[in-house]
Formats: C-alpha cells, structure tokens, sequence
C-alpha cells in the first residue's frame, strides 16, 4: 500500500511541476509497482511504462515517432491474439461477452444475444483495431487512426478500464498534435457532455462502492470527451499537424524492439500475459489460432483441477462485493474447469483481505498425468457480516 500511495504522489506531482526530475521519480515508482506485483502484471502498467520511458529517454524530435509506433504495435497485436476461433465464437468469446454487460447497462436487453452485436464485438473489434494500427501510421490518415482508437478506448472505459483508456488518450493526443496546443472554451464543452454520458452509460452499479465507482466514471468521461475535442481540432487544423512517423534511434529503437518482443511473445511460446492480447481468448493450452498454427516452442503450461467439492459460500452471501462473487463463481464450477496456479494465489489473496478465511490447500500429482496438478480445496468460513475491510 505504501509503494502504491508513494506512486500517486509521484504522478501528483508531475502534474503540478513536469520535470525530468518527477518523471524519473514516476518511472522509479511505476517500475517498483511492476516489480511488486506478484500475480498478473495488467496491460495499462506496461504501456505506460514503456510511454514514460520514452518521455524520458527518447529526443524530443523523436518523440512522437515512438509514442504512434507503441500505438500501432499494441493495437496490432491486440488484433492479431484475437484472430482465434474461440474469440469469434459467440458462446466463448470475450468480446462477445463484454458487449452484453455494456448493452444491458444501457438497456437494451433486447438485442444481448442479436447477431448484429455478435459480429460488431468479433469482427468488429478487430476490424477496428487493425484499421486503427495500419491508419495510424501515415500523417494523412492518423487522424482516422486515432478516431477508430478513441472509439474503442471509450467502449473500454465505459466497461470499467479506465486506466487503460485514459493513457492510450495520452498517447493519441501526442500522436496527433505535433506541438503544445492550449485548451479551447470549446473542448470543456465536450469534456462536460462526455461526463454526463459516461455517468450514464458506464458501469460504475457492479461496485461495492457505487460513489467512488460514479465519481470515477465521471472523472473519465470528462477526459474522453476533451480528448475528443483535441481530435477534432486537429482535424480541422490547417496545415495537418501530424508529421511523419520514423524508425527512432538509439534508445527509442531498443524500446520498440522491447515492445515488439513483449508482444510477439504469445506466438514466440513465451507467455500471453500482458502482451496485449487481453479479452482475446488466446490459450496457451488449447491454442487454436487462425494464422499462427503454432507457437515456436510448446508452452509449459501446469493446470489445476480440484479433486473435491471445495465447500464454497453460495453466491448469494456474496451480494455488493462482485470482485469476490467472480472468483467464488469460478471455484463453484471446479468440476468443469481447470484453474492455473496464478489464478488460485490470487483467489486467495483476495479472500483473505475480504475477510474471509482462505481455504487451506494441497497439492498432490498423479502419476499418470505430470502436466495436472490435483488440488484439495478444504470448507470455506464465512466471517459475521460487515466484516468485509470494504464495508
């Protein structure tokens, strides 16, 4: 907690006084936030990171080269993972499951399981996020590029990732203006609408706490909306704004092979997480993608089953704390599925600060099967009601 608050001070204090000094004190704490996470790393942390890290290491001169090349390559591979049968399968695909949440938000229940919205949250995304990677690499279409980009991250953050959302919005601006614009009247006009619509359309009533989860939908709508301003304004500008992209050298360059690497790494057998294929259904055990037919080298993948009823809480106990109900939704179906060991170190992290009592483990091989490890999941004891630290 401590690390987490010394990185909000650091990013507080960038924006009050931006210097080489604050942003090395917000890379040193971004980098040991990284470092500490000892379960999954999230997407936004690593483009963020990379981001800083050209704010910092790349010329100025090259500088917005960089930031559109860590653009298109993320939307690029957020694509490419996504070119999976699983993925364009309505009953198993994340985006089509994404897509119901957001349509029953806005109430329109009635076309949840349509075909039209079937094809937008497969086809669709992907379409758009290729047209954004390729649009955004010429000065003469960038402008189209960020529109398909700004699109997409404002469904994503009405969804509920708005950390993501709002760097990649940091991204574009710097993508599409080639130098320091100052605010027009005329942007906080759409910061305003954008924050009344994300209020109403984004999922802030899954949240135990329904103020904080409005209020940071409101903080988020009102970004989108300025950042859609911005775009605006440079479309109309008069010469384009945008210049065109190069390969950077020097540090940039050995960033951007960093950056090609981390996302190449699903289809090098090296891992999928936080290599920009998230929601897209890519499985290292049951790998059924379209173009690659393979990885380069097998994946050491070591699954878990659960031997045992594991004694879980019904999910009706669980009411106001959907974190939790998600993961006891999970562990309830033990008999159909197959649990990575991240997945249930994780699950019991949050058990514990929920104030619950973890379940207590063991683990056992069978001979026949070295790949699966059988886990014995012991009766789960609910604590008296408001005990929750979030209560």
């Amino acid at each position: 907690m401590v690390l987490h608050y010394a990185h909000a001070g650091a990013c507080a204090a960038v924006l009050l006084l931006s210097s080489v000094g604050t942003l090395v004190a917000l890379l040193i704490t971004l980098s040991a936030v990284i470092a500490a996470y000892p379960i999954r790393l999230s997407n936004h942390l690593v483009l963020a990171w990379f981001l800083l890290a050209g704010a910092l290491f790349v010329s100025e001169g090259e500088l917005t080269s960089y930031v559109v090349w860590c653009l298109v390559l993320m939307f690029f591979f957020a694509a490419l993972a996504k070119i999976n049968h699983s993925y364009f399968s309505s009953s198993e695909s994340c985006g089509h499951h994404f897509a119901r949440v957001l349509i029953s938000f806005w109430g329109l229940k009635k076309i949840r399981d349509s075909r039209v919205l079937s094809w937008l949250s497969g086809a669709g995304v992907v379409v758009a996020e290729f047209a954004a990677s390729i649009l955004l690499v010429d000065s003469r279409t960038r402008i189209l590029g960020a529109v398909c980009a700004l699109l997409l991250m404002v469904l994503f953050g009405l969804l509920c990732h708005v950390h993501f959302a709002v760097i990649v919005f940091a991204a574009l601006l710097e993508g599409v203006h080639a130098e320091t614009v100052s605010v027009r009247p005329w942007w906080m006009v759409c910061s305003t609408v954008g924050a009344l619509l994300a209020v109403r359309f984004g999922n802030w009533r899954l949240y135990r706490n329904r103020r904080l989860a409005r209020l940071n939908q409101l903080v988020f709508g009102a970004i989108a909306g300025m950042c859609t301003g911005a775009v605006a304004s440079a479309a109309v500008q008069s010469p384009a704004p945008a210049a065109q992209i190069e390969i950077p050298s020097g540090v940039g360059a050995l960033l951007l092979v960093m950056f090609l690497l981390n996302g190449a790494a699903p289809y090098l057998g090296i891992k999928t997480s936080y290599s920009f294929a998230m929601f897209s259904n890519l499985r290292p055990d049951h790998w059924n993608h379209y173009l690659i037919r393979r990885p380069l080298r097998p994946f050491k993948i070591d699954y878990i089953t659960i031997d045992e009823p594991p004694g879980l809480p019904s999910l009706n106990s669980l009411n106001g704390d959907p974190q939790l109900q998600r993961i006891v939704s999970e562990l309830h179906l033990w008999q159909y599925r197959r649990y990575t060991h991240r997945f249930l170190i994780e699950a019991e992290r949050v058990l514990k600060e929920e104030g619950h009592l973890a379940p207590a483990v063991r683990f056992g091989r069978k001979a026949q099967n070295r790949r699966t490890t059988h886990l014995t999941v012991f009766p789960l004891t609910l604590p008296e009601p408001g005990a929750g630290v979030f209560d």
